[in-house]
C-alpha cells in the first residue's frame, strides 16, 4: 500500500463555452507536463493554426492515453469525429480511455510532479416522453433524417374520439422529413436500429405485424432492438445534437386470477381460440356441495370455443404451451394422469411449461389482445414434525403403502422412562401397514427413496448400522438421500394426497473452545481412543506464572487414554486426520517442528487437515457421541506501521536475525531539521543485530525475501540505486517482492513469534 504526495485537482469547465478549438499540451518523453485549451466563447473567436485545432463542425469523440500505475500520465491521444488522431508523449504503463458522449463542456484532471489524470465533461442530454392520454392508436411516424444522423422524430395519432392528432416534434432541426402510416389493423412489433456510441442514433427500422419495414438512417455503430410487447401506448427518449435514444411504452396487461373458495374439484375447460390465437379460457367446477359452477371468461371475445372434460378419478399433471415473445400464448397442450392429451392453437414461437404438483386448486394468468399467460395453483401441502422432548431411541416405524404410492408413516420410541410411546400416524388413510423393529444397540444410518418429481414419494430405503435394510413401495422417479449423522431425535416432512418428503432431525452436537486466558504454552495433550473412535481431548498447558495448568476433558467417557508431552521449544506444526462423513473423527494425528509424528485412532474416510500458522493458544471443536470435529486457533498477528509525519530521508536499517529466523527490524533516518532519529524496534528480542548505512544520495529500489507460509519471513534482501545488495537470514519458502516506485516514506508489516510481513509507503 502507497501515501502519495498531495495531488493538485483543476477544473477547465467556462460559462461562457460555445465549442473547444484548440488544445495545447506541453511534454517530454513519457512525461505529460501541462495541459491548457482555447475555445470560442458564444461572442468571439481564438484560433491558433500552428497548434492542435479543432474545424468548425469537428469534435473530439475519444481521449486515451497510458499511466505509469497512479504517478503519472505518459502519454495522450484524441481521436475526432473526422478521424483525425493527435497523440502526445512516448507512453509507457496502463492504457486508460475518456468516453466522450456527446458534446465536451470542460475538462477536468489533476497533476502533481506531472498530469497525472485528465477527464471530460458531456454536454447534458434533452429527455423526452410521448404518452397522449386520449390516445387509441398511433397512426404516422415522421423521421427526419439525413446521412447517418437522425435529427427528430414525430407521431400522429387517433383519439378516443377518432380524431387525429400531432405530437410535439422531439430533436433538432435538420434533415429530410419522411413519414409511413400504419394501417387500421396494422401495429409495430419491433424497432431496432443502430447507435454510435451514446452519441447519436445512426439508422431507426420498424417492422410490423403484416411483415413491412420502414428504413430511416445509414447506420453505423452497435445495434439495439425495442421489443415491443403488445399495444404501444407511448414513446420515449432522448436527443442532444442528434437523436441519442428511442424505446416504446406498452399497454398494461389485465391480471386474473381463478381460485374458487368452495372448490371440490375442476371438471371442464373451455379454450377459445382460431389459428395460433387463444383468445380466452374459462373454467367449469364441482363445488364441495357437489353442484357444478361456472368461472368467468378470462380474455377476449373470438376464436371458436372447444372443450375436454375431466373424469372423477382425472387429474391435470401438465400443462404446455408455445408463446411468441411475450405477445401472446399461441398453444396450449394439457396432459392428464389417464395418458390423455388435449390440444388448442396452431403454436409457434418459445415453450413453456407448467409442472403441476399436486390437486390443482386454481388458474392464473393473463391477457392484452390475446393470452398471454396461463399457470396453476396447487393445493396446500400439509408439514408435520415428529420430536418427541421425552425421547431417548426411536424402536419401531410404520409404512403404509401400496404399488408405488406411501400413504402414510408413524414411529413407536422409549421415553427417557423407559416406557414405549406411539406417536400420530402422519399421512392420508390408504395402504397396507408394514413396520420394522431397530435393536437396542441399532440405529438408522441411511434413508433413501424415489419420488415421482415433487407429487409423492413412490419408495422408501432405510439402512442401519448392523447392515440391514427395509424397502417399502414399487419406486419411479428420481432417487433421494438422506444422510444421517449421528442419533436420529426427530422425523419431519410433508403429505398431500400420498407422503410428498421425509426428513430426519439429528442430535445437537457439542461444540467447545478451549482458549486459556493465561495461557503461556501447550506442553501435553491426551486423546481416548479405541478403534476408529475419539471420545474425548483434553490439554495441560504452563500459564503465564509458570504452574502447569489442566483443561476439561472435551467428549465422552470411553476408550484409552494415550497422550505426548512437547519440549520446551518444540510446537504442533500441524494436525491431520480422517472422519466418517460428518459423524466421527476416526484418526488424529499431530506433527511438531522437531519432527515427531503423533497418531491415534484406525481411521478411515475423508482426510482433513489443519494448518497451523504460528503459534497455538487454543483449540475448539465438537462431539456428539464422538468427537466430530477438531480446529486450532492461532495467535493474533501484530501490524506496525513506522511512517515518520517529520521525515526527510531514512538512513539506517538494523535487522535481527538467527538462521531463518527474522526476528525484528528498526530504523534511523534524519528528519527535516537535519537530526538523526530512532524509530521503535518491531518485532521480537530475539537474533543477532545487524545493520547497513544509506549514503546520501543512495535509495533502496528493491525489497525482496522469502517467507514459509504465512509463519513467517526468512529472509531479507535490499537493493539500492547504486548497486548495493544486503541479505539478512537462510532463507527457504516462497520468493516475495516489494517493488519500490519512488521515494520511501515508511514501512509497515505484521509480527508474531518472528516477522511475518514487511512492505513500503512511497
Amino acid at each position: 500500500m502507497a501515501s502519495n504526495a498531495a495531488v493538485t485537482r483543476w477544473r477547465c469547465e467556462p460559462p461562457d463555452l460555445d465549442k473547444f478549438t484548440t488544445l495545447y499540451i506541453s511534454f517530454s518523453g513519457n512525461k505529460i507536463y501541462s495541459i491548457q485549451f482555447s475555445y470560442d466563447n458564444q461572442a468571439a473567436s481564438l484560433y491558433d493554426p500552428s497548434q492542435f485545432l479543432l474545424d468548425k463542425d469537428e469534435r473530439i469523440t475519444l481521449i486515451s492515453g497510458t499511466r505509469s500505475g497512479t504517478l503519472a500520465v505518459t502519454s495522450l491521444t484524441f481521436e475526432t469525429n473526422k478521424g483525425n488522431t493527435y497523440t502526445y508523449g512516448d507512453g509507457g504503463g496502463r492504457v486508460f480511455k475518456v468516453q466522450v458522449d456527446g458534446k465536451i463542456i470542460g475538462f477536468h484532471g489533476s497533476y502533481e510532479e506531472y498530469l497525472t489524470a485528465l477527464d471530460a465533461s458531456n454536454a447534458a442530454v434533452t429527455r423526452w416522453r410521448c404518452e397522449p392520454p386520449d390516445l387509441d392508436k398511433f397512426t404516422t411516424l415522421y423521421i427526419s433524417f439525413s446521412g447517418n444522423k437522425i435529427y427528430s422524430i414525430q407521431f400522429s395519432y387517433d383519439n378516443q374520439a377518432g380524431k387525429e392528432k400531432d405530437s410535439p416534434s422531439y430533436g433538432v432541426t435538420g434533415g429530410n422529413k419522411n413519414s409511413f402510416l400504419l394501417d387500421k389493423d396494422e401495429r409495430i412489433t419491433l424497432i431496432s436500429g443502430t447507435r454510435s456510441g451514446t452519441l447519436a442514433v445512426t439508422s431507426l427500422t420498424f417492422e410490423t405485424n403484416k411483415g413491412n419495414t420502414y428504413t430511416y438512417g445509414d447506420g453505423g455503430g452497435r445495434v439495439f432492438k425495442v421489443q415491443v410487447d403488445g399495444k404501444i401506448i407511448g414513446f420515449h427518449g432522448s436527443y442532444e445534437e442528434y437523436l441519442t435514444a428511442l424505446d416504446a411504452s406498452n399497454a398494461a396487461v389485465t391480471r386474473w386470477r381463478c381460485e374458487p373458495p368452495d372448490l371440490d374439484k375442476f371438471t371442464t375447460l373451455y379454450i377459445s381460440f382460431s389459428g395460433n390465437k387463444i383468445y380466452s379460457i374459462q373454467f367449469s367446477y364441482d363445488n364441495q356441495a357437489g353442484k357444478e359452477k361456472d368461472s368467468p371468461s378470462y380474455g377476449v371475445t373470438g376464436g371458436n370455443k372447444n372443450s375436454f372434460l375431466l373424469d372423477k378419478d382425472e387429474r391435470i399433471t401438465l400443462i404446455s404451451g408455445t408463446r411468441s415473445g411475450t405477445l401472446a400464448v399461441t398453444s396450449l397442450t394439457f396432459e392428464t394422469n389417464k395418458g390423455n392429451t388435449y390440444t388448442y392453437g396452431d403454436g409457434g414461437g418459445r415453450v413453456f411449461k407448467v409442472q403441476v404438483d399436486g390437486k390443482i386448486i386454481g388458474f392464473h394468468g393473463s391477457y392484452e389482445e390475446y393470452l398471454t399467460a396461463l399457470d396453476a395453483s396447487n393445493a396446500a401441502v400439509t408439514r408435520w414434525r415428529c420430536e418427541p422432548p421425552d425421547l431417548d431411541k426411536f424402536t419401531t416405524l410404520y409404512i403404509s403403502f401400496s404399488g408405488n404410492k406411501i400413504y402414510s408413516i408413524q414411529f413407536s420410541y422409549d421415553n427417557q422412562a423407559g416406557k414405549e410411546k406411539d406417536s400420530p400416524s402422519y399421512g392420508v388413510t390408504g395402504g397396507n401397514k408394514n413396520s420394522f423393529l431397530l435393536d437396542k444397540d441399532e440405529r438408522i444410518t441411511l434413508i433413501s427413496g424415489t419420488r415421482s418429481g415433487t407429487l409423492a414419494v413412490t419408495s422408501l430405503t432405510f439402512e442401519t448400522n448392523k447392515g440391514n435394510t427395509y424397502t417399502y413401495g414399487d419406486g419411479g422417479g428420481r432417487v433421494f438421500k438422506v444422510q444421517v449423522d449421528g442419533k436420529i431425535i426427530g422425523f419431519h416432512g410433508s403429505y398431500e394426497e400420498y407422503l410428498t418428503a421425509l426428513d430426519a432431525s439429528n442430535a445437537a452436537v457439542t461444540r467447545w473452545r478451549c482458549e486459556p486466558p493465561d495461557l503461556d504454552k501447550f506442553t501435553t495433550l491426551y486423546i481416548s481412543f479405541s478403534g476408529n473412535k475419539i471420545y474425548s481431548i483434553q490439554f495441560s498447558y504452563d500459564n503465564q506464572a509458570g504452574k502447569e495448568k489442566d483443561s476439561p476433558s472435551y467428549g465422552v467417557t470411553g476408550g484409552n487414554k494415550n497422550s505426548f508431552l512437547l519440549d520446551k521449544d518444540e510446537r504442533i506444526t500441524l494436525i491431520s486426520g480422517t472422519r466418517s462423513g460428518t459423524l466421527a473423527v476416526t484418526s488424529l494425528t499431530f506433527e511438531t517442528n522437531k519432527g515427531n509424528t503423533y497418531t491415534y485412532g484406525d481411521g478411515g474416510g475423508r482426510v482433513f487437515k489443519v494448518q497451523v500458522d504460528g503459534k497455538i493458544i487454543g483449540f475448539h471443536g465438537s462431539y456428539e457421541e464422538y468427537l466430530t470435529a477438531l480446529d486450532a486457533s492461532n495467535a493474533a498477528v501484530t501490524r506496525w506501521r513506522c511512517e515518520p509525519p517529520d521525515l526527510d530521508k531514512f538512513t539506517t536499517l538494523y535487522i535481527s536475525f538467527s538462521g531463518n529466523k527474522i526476528y525484528s527490524i528498526q530504523f534511523s533516518y534524519d528528519n527535516q531539521a537535519g537530526k538523526e532519529k530512532d524509530s521503535p524496534s518491531y518485532g521480537v528480542t530475539g537474533g543477532n543485530k545487524n545493520s547497513f548505512l544509506l549514503d546520501k544520495d543512495e535509495r533502496i529500489t528493491l525489497i525482496s525475501g522469502t517467507r514459509s507460509g504465512t509463519l513467517a519471513v526468512t529472509s531479507l534482501t535490499f537493493e539500492t540505486n547504486k548497486g548495493n545488495t544486503y541479505t539478512y537470514g537462510d532463507g527457504g519458502g516462497r520468493v516475495f517482492k516489494v517493488q519500490v516506485d519512488g521515494k520511501i516514506i515508511g514501512f509497515h508489516g505484521s509480527y508474531e513469534e518472528y516477522l511475518t510481513a514487511l512492505d513500503v509507503i512511497v
